[in-house]
């Protein structure tokens, strides 16, 4: 399934997590075949996508193309 989603990265300073003064937007592929959360889905192919851990973004919104 293709999926547009908006989401708002987090940079590391020292110990903290810093959110971006910006959301970003990007169009991804979720394998829905894996049983689980859509959520949860969309941001474990997100995390491979930006190759960044999923604690270092929020996902916003999300909507099916």
């Amino acid at each position: 399934m293709r999926v547009g989603v908006t989401f708002q990265l987090f940079k590391r300073v020292g110990d903290n997590l810093v959110p971006e003064k910006f959301e970003s937007y990007k169009e991804i592929n979720v394998d829905t075949s894996y049983k689980g959360d859509l959520h949860q889905l969309i941001k474990v192919e997100l995390a491979e996508v930006l190759g960044v851990p999923m604690q270092q973004f929020k996902v916003k919104t999300y909507e099916k193309i």
